[in-house]
């Protein structure tokens, strides 16, 4: 199998037409463990729709290099995303728009905290990647009801 310039999307956490329900854990809404190895990009895609206004989605990303033979086959060990952001404490990310991807900094939808009820958001982000193993979390931030999202991730190598 070549892995020049190999692209797999994956829907990680719901779909496009039937978005998971949010919570304010990330263990609520922690995707599986995808298989990375031989990959160089990362690129994850989704739309959030807040129940309240001014909520925000947080997204964490995480990356494993357990074997990918194990007695489960599935990673235990995970690390938060390192960002290259000096003294944050969180990505703010505008619909559509990334940032080069420190330790278990979430990205944050919308970038500007600033949402309305009701509304979906489009969002976007691209980094590069080198582990065996990806996934991705989501929580929201807000004070009673909780919104949806998918997340759609798309690895690529080569390009």
């Amino acid at each position: 199998m070549s892995y020049l310039n190999a692209q797999v999307t994956y829907n990680h956490l719901g779909t496009w037409a039937a978005p998971v329900t949010l919570d304010d854990a990330y263990g609520e809404n922690t995707g599986s463990a995808l298989f990375s190895r031989y990959m160089t990009k990362l690129h994850i895609a989704g739309q959030y729709t807040p129940a309240e206004t001014n909520s925000q989605l947080l997204l964490l990303i995480e990356f494993s290099n357990d074997p990918f033979y194990g007695a489960s086959g599935l990673p235990t060990n995970w690390v938060p995303m390192s960002v290259q952001v000096a003294g944050t404490t969180e990505i703010d990310l505008y619909t559509d728009s990334g940032y080069t991807s420190t330790a278990g900094i979430p990205i944050v939808v919308p970038g500007d905290k600033t949402s309305t009820a009701a509304t979906a958001i489009n969002w976007a982000w691209d980094g590069d990647i080198n582990a065996n193993w990806v996934r991705v979390s989501a929580k929201e931030v807000t004070s009673d009801t909780f919104g949806t999202t998918n997340v759609e991730v798309t690895l690529l190598n080569g390009g």
